[in-house]
């Protein structure tokens, strides 16, 4: 199995937590022990060699000992595994029993730990920790990015605080759903140039705080939007002088998980919702398979649109374990009133379970079927809508006209299409 100390640490929660529920707590304590050493190590391994990271074997209270050590010199650390990991050790606070006779207790007999222990560590481990889940698509046009905003908006009508980030640098549009062009100022790709000069810049200076009256509720989650940048005459010459930067090796994942990491240490949000840049490039395969929890494939029955998801289910099946969390979406589908949908649903399926069994799931376990439910190739479906085709206003001018748009707009992207994304982005992280 190619599995890191992030994909190990995930899977030892979901087997403690799945541990829990069938009442067997003494084994699940101890995965969560598992759990929060593969999460530290993770930390570790970030500015130490494998090796180093390895000589502390399972001694997690020293584990635990160095990283607040280290944690105490270095802000940036203070909220962070890594941008793709949910467990926040912002105050060093996990329970004493986490690593409490820990790895030895896996062989002592049942009875030691009881359901309320079992919930401490479960919770120490992952509550409040910040998911990441990348909004891909091969092809351009596929609404990926109106659904990232239905998705987030869908979230945030929940509670939940959402961080919406703009990676599609060479065609941003996202800042356009919610801003007037003037309130853009600073964006991602002016953190990329800045970071390694100005490190110390608050990411407060690129993100903007979305407010909008006619948009949020006083009791919606927060919302906030990191965009690609301004697109004025200098856009053309930052993008280029990142392209010369692409070719350093390393720089663009390092650069992409810091701005990530500003992100959570200031902000702590519940999800980070990035756009990704359409097509094969460097930023483009960072932000789907080095960085998220979980990634959002957007596609239709075009030839074209099978062959870009064929080679991102390879390239993801070769990097994470099995069961990553993944979702496909046909999207600008026919509307389910359409006598061509259920024929058209039906060609989408079979077409996704082929190419998840020949590209994508590990043929040396059990494979699921067709009709499966809530598994890769099982997809969701959103609609082509003509309402959303000549643009989307999510932001008002104080004026009773607009802000029934901007109300008919939310509607329509907090939807039962949007809204289903959204539940089983939910469902991945355990939050039904």
């Amino acid at each position: 199995m190619n599995e890191n100390y992030f994909e190990a640490a995930v899977r030892h929660w979901v087997d403690g937590k799945i541990l829990e529920e069938n009442g067997e707590y003494d084994n699940a304590v101890c995965m969560q022990g598992f759990a929060a050493e593969c999460a530290m190590k993770k930390i570790l391994s970030a500015g130490f060699s494998d090796g180093e990271v390895r000589r502390y074997s399972h001694q997690g209270e020293t584990l635990l000992q160095d990283m607040t050590m280290m944690m105490t010199n270095d802000n940036e650390l203070l909220s962070i595994l890594d941008p793709a990991c949910g467990l926040r050790l912002s105050d060093i606070s996990l329970p004493q029993i986490l690593f409490k006779e820990h790895p030895e207790r896996r062989y002592y007999p049942d009875g030691k730990y009881g359901q309320e222990e079992a919930r401490q560590c479960r919770e120490a481990v992952a509550e409040n920790g910040t998911k990441v889940v990348t909004f891909y698509s091969f092809k351009g046009g596929m609404g990926r990015t109106t659904a990232l905003a239905g998705v987030a908006l869908s979230l945030v009508k929940q509670g939940y605080d959402i961080m919406m980030v703009d990676t599609d640098i060479e065609a941003p549009g996202l800042s356009t759903l919610f801003f007037d062009e003037d309130v853009v100022q600073r964006g991602v790709l002016d953190f990329l140039l800045e970071y390694p000069l100005i490190p110390e810049r608050e990411i407060s200076e690129y993100v903007l705080d979305i407010t909008d009256a006619s948009l949020l509720n006083e009791e919606d989650g927060r919302l906030f939007l990191l965009p690609a940048g301004k697109v004025d005459e200098n856009y053309l010459q930052k993008l280029a002088r990142i392209d010369y930067q692409d070719n350093r090796e390393g720089y663009l994942e390092d650069i992409l998980k810091r701005l990530l990491n500003k992100i959570q240490a200031y902000y702590h949000v519940d999800y980070i919702l990035i756009d990704a840049r359409a097509g094969f490039h460097d930023m483009g395969g960072i932000v789907v398979s080095h960085i998220p929890h979980g990634a959002v494939l957007f596609g239709n029955n075009s030839r074209q649109s099978w062959d870009g998801i064929t080679q991102i289910l390879r390239t993801l099946a070769e990097s994470h374990v099995a069961d990553w969390p993944l979702m496909l979406v046909d999207a600008m589908c026919e509307s389910p009133t359409s006598s061509n949908y259920a024929s058209q649903k039906e060609q989408f399926i079979q077409k996704a379970y082929t190419t998840c069994v020949d590209n994508f799931y590990d043929n040396s376990s059990p494979m699921p079927g067709i009709e499966a439910e809530g598994v890769v190739h099982s997809p969701e479906f959103i609609s082509f809508n003509y309402s959303l085709l000549n643009g989307i206003k999510l932001f008002s001018s104080g004026s009773q006209e607009q802000d029934d748009i901007v109300q008919a707009y939310k509607e329509i992207l907090t939807g039962s299409s949007y809204r289903k994304i959204a539940d089983r982005i939910k469902e991945w992280f355990g939050e039904d």
